[in-house]
């Protein structure tokens, strides 16, 4: 007798932009091995430049690019500045509220990663640069290095600048980073108990 197809379970993790989505996408084909029981989708919010920018908004617009599909994880990588003191369940229960397809969100596989001050800041600690807690200068000291386009569209950037050899160096000073990695370490195994603490 014929054996039924395996399913495979899915995971999403999603930035706020085109830049997070580039990067996490570098990530992954750093870290994730295709062709085992797990697929990832990365993802950007969907209302990038159009008014989506708080936390809330982004988070809620990600959870209804589900549709009606059920996932097993969601993942969502978030500015510092622009969560400011909400917390990660303050902005996942707001950001329910407002999901058209609540049903099928995994309320207790949600992980917020929050970078500091904002996505360039991010990239620049992992650079090494000494960076003020300030979003504008943060983005102009990323444009120097990678340019006001490149990162939008050229995930080489990621590449020459962020190989793996740092990225491994820089995960054991910057949590995020490491949380980051170890999504898409243990999204290969689809064992998130050990990430979402069961």
């Amino acid at each position: 007798m014929r054996k039924p197809p395996s399913v495979k379970k899915t995971s999403i993790i999603a930035g706020e932009g085109k830049s997070e989505k580039i990067f996490l996408e570098y990530l992954k084909s750093i870290y994730w091995i295709k062709g085992g029981q797990h697929s990832v989708s990365v993802h950007k919010n969907i209302q990038e430049g159009h008014g989506g920018g708080s936390s809330i908004n982004v988070a809620g617009e990600v959870m209804n690019q589900f549709g009606c599909l059920p996932r097993d994880a969601i993942v969502l990588l978030l500015d510092e500045d622009i969560a400011g003191d909400l917390s990660c369940t303050d902005i996942t229960r707001q950001a329910l509220k407002r999901c058209r397809y609540k049903s099928v969100i995994p309320k207790d596989r949600i992980k917020c990663i929050m970078m500091r001050p904002c996505f360039e800041g991010f990239i620049l600690r992992i650079l090494g640069k000494r960076i003020l807690e300030n979003s504008s200068h943060c983005k102009q000291q990323f444009e120097i290095i990678f340019g006001k386009k490149a990162p939008k569209v050229d995930k080489g950037n990621y590449t020459r600048h962020c190989p793996k050899k740092l990225l491994e160096e820089k995960r054991k000073q910057i949590s995020a980073l490491d949380e980051l990695i170890r999504y898409f370490e243990i999204a290969t195994k689809a064992d998130f108990a050990s990430y979402f603490g069961g």
